[in-house]
């Protein structure tokens, strides 16, 4: 059996290359853990991914918890998760703060003028991947056109949208509705506090909460929130924003370091971003005893169907407005088509695109 510092530094250094989201987190996770060190085996590796696939939360996050607890217990999965964590958050605040002294500098915007029509592409695209298995039947398609629509045209909250998808999922495969705990759950997108930091904290204490099927689900939430309710950030900057996550290390979920740099500098991008990873500790940590009670739930696996398929919709929905603002004429427009085709056809990493997108910009501009 490995050592716990074994386990934090390998995870410590996974956080440091684990560019390419979270199929390529899994992927280097299986190679390090399973073929290489022979930690878990190959069922238990797949039993724990499974489990991460059906919580909310950043999937390879959870996985990199979950392995930790596997070698050792609660402290071992604590701080398992924060070593993966660490690198990308301390990147993203870096280039937070760089964003936030330069990001006016017309050499700086011509980049981000190359890059937002790439962070498009590839947030369209995982739109298309997660659609792929999500709306596999009329009704799940249904439920991703009425979130779409809700998202885009109401600006319902992003929170009840997915919560209401999820019943109507378990109403449909298992009628009548057993059990009155989804009720209180969706009594939970309650009004934040009035401070600041406090509805920092509460809007991602709720993001992290209620991203299931992918880190790219919390975008439309955070969008809706930071956005549109609360103004705290242009359209623009929140694009400029996804594109920075896209090229650090980690979940795309870092996000919440640069929203929370922008509102209170350093103490909020610390208070966002553990607001936003705190559930998906306690999650991991709550299901790992109940994981073969939870894959067998019926009712379980039908909730998950229906909010997959809403999150594809809200994706959708809230890429709609940040597209209008990126795909402002001919070239950006190409950028994003030829961005699109890289990811479909030619399997490009995105962040290569990210940076190539920026330098065209550069040229562009």
């Amino acid at each position: 059996m490995a050592l716990p510092f074994e386990t934090v530094g390998l995870f410590l250094k996974l956080g440091c290359v684990g560019f390419g989201g979270p199929l390529a987190h899994l992927a280097l996770m299986e190679q390090e853990v399973v073929e290489k060190r022979r930690w878990l085996s190959k069922e238990r590796f797949l039993e724990g991914w499974a489990l991460c696939q059906m919580l909310p939360g950043p999937a390879s996050t959870q996985l990199g918890v979950y392995i930790g607890y596997v070698k050792g217990g609660f402290s071992g999965a604590i701080l398992t998760g924060l070593a993966f964590l660490l690198p990308g958050f301390l990147l993203m605040v870096g280039l937070s703060a760089v964003y936030a002294r330069y990001g006016n500098i017309p050499k700086v915007q011509g980049a981000f003028y190359g890059i937002s029509p790439t962070v498009i592409a590839i947030v369209a695209f995982a739109s298309y991947r997660l659609g792929v298995s999500a709306l596999t039947t009329f009704p799940l398609f249904g439920l991703g056109a009425a979130a779409t629509l809700l998202t885009f045209l109401f600006k319902a909250d992003t929170v009840l949208v997915l919560l209401l998808a999820g019943l109507f999922g378990v109403l449909c495969d298992r009628p009548p509705l057993r059990g009155a705990g989804l009720g209180l759950l969706i009594a939970s997108p309650l009004l934040p506090p009035v401070s600041t930091f406090g509805s920092l904290a509460w809007i991602f204490l709720k993001a992290g909460a209620f991203v299931y099927g992918g880190g790219y689900v919390v975008i439309p939430f955070i969008q809706g929130e930071v956005v549109e309710r609360l103004g705290w950030m242009t359209v623009r900057t929140f694009v400029d924003g996804l594109a920075i996550a896209q090229v650090v290390p980690g979940p795309i979920v870092n996000i919440s370091a640069f929203v929370g740099y922008q509102v209170a500098v350093v103490p909020g991008a610390v208070i966002a971003a553990a607001s936003v990873f705190t559930p998906a500790f306690a999650f991991i940590l709550a299901a790992v005893p109940l994981m073969e009670r939870l894959r067998r739930s019926i009712a379980v696996q039908a909730f998950f169907k229906g909010v997959n398929a809403a999150a594809v919709g809200a994706i959708v929905g809230a890429t709609l407005p940040l597209a209008k603002n990126a795909l402002v004429d001919l070239p950006t427009l190409g950028i994003a088509t030829l961005s699109f085709l890289a990811l479909w056809r030619f399997k490009v990493p995105a962040v290569y695109l990210v940076l190539a997108s920026g330098l065209l910009g550069l040229l562009l501009r």
